[in-house]
């Protein structure tokens, strides 16, 4: 089995329009992720103004904008509020795993070149009939 990278829209909010693609098959969707991850971050404020330079709610409130390139804080937000299990694939071969607390629904995974997201997908295979 291989896989293939669907080409996201590169209009920086790459990060989320990967996942609705790897969800709904549809990265118009991404609003749907984007939301739930702040929504996700509101209620555990506390877990990261620790690795922030800026006050949380500054954070959020620039990641709650269109456009607003998605980091790690975000991924882990994204894994932790739909239940996640993230694979990143960076151009470089290394493979980040993000896993929440508890079992992870699903498995997704993402390619990252340094400054854009896309989706990994297996191929759609052709279905043949043998009679």
């Amino acid at each position: 089995m291989y896989i293939i990278q669907n080409q996201i829209n590169p209009d920086g909010n790459c990060l989320y329009r990967s996942i609705a693609d790897q969800l709904f098959q549809d990265e118009n969707k991404y609003q749907i992720i984007k939301r739930g991850a702040i929504e996700w971050l509101e209620k555990n404020k506390s877990l990261f103004q620790p690795f922030l330079d800026l006050p949380i709610d500054e954070y959020i409130n620039k990641m709650s904008g269109d456009n607003v390139w998605g980091d790690n804080i975000m991924l882990i937000a994204i894994s932790y509020h739909l239940g996640l299990n993230i694979h990143v694939i960076h151009k470089d071969g290394n493979v980040i795993y993000i896993k929440p607390n508890r079992n992870g629904k699903r498995d997704v995974w993402i390619y990252f070149t340094g400054s854009h997201y896309s989706s990994l997908v297996a191929p759609k295979q052709e279905i043949i009939e043998i009679f």
